[in-house]
């Protein structure tokens, strides 16, 4: 695997490698350009900074975390939903659902 020279600084200045890595695989994505917002949420918040620092030091100029992560998410009432198997049936149900939701 080869990593580009911002990679390779943050890796020999000790950054947690797995978030280095996170964030390199972000940054990679063909839909994230640099002007790109790009939100990071980790389980309990203990990476999602660590990544947003390397996302920032990789070109990315508007990386933002959820503090507290998914758990602080759900706690606060905030919106989940589970992933279901999607058929046609399914979509439609989200659709209409979230027309529902505006009214």
């Amino acid at each position: 695997m080869q990593f580009n020279s911002s990679v390779r600084k943050l890796l020999k200045s000790g950054r947690d490698l797995d978030d280095t890595l996170i964030a390199a695989v972000i940054r990679n994505l063909k839909i994230v350009q640099d002007r790109s917002k790009v939100i990071v949420m980790d389980a309990d918040g203990s990476h999602s900074k660590g990544i947003a620092r390397s996302l920032r030091k990789l070109g990315i100029k508007r990386p933002y975390l959820v503090q507290g992560g998914f758990r602080l998410w759900v706690k606060q009432g905030f919106r989940v939903k589970e992933l279901k198997p999607e058929t046609t049936l399914t979509i439609f149900n989200e659709e209409e659902e979230m027309v529902w939701s505006r009214i």
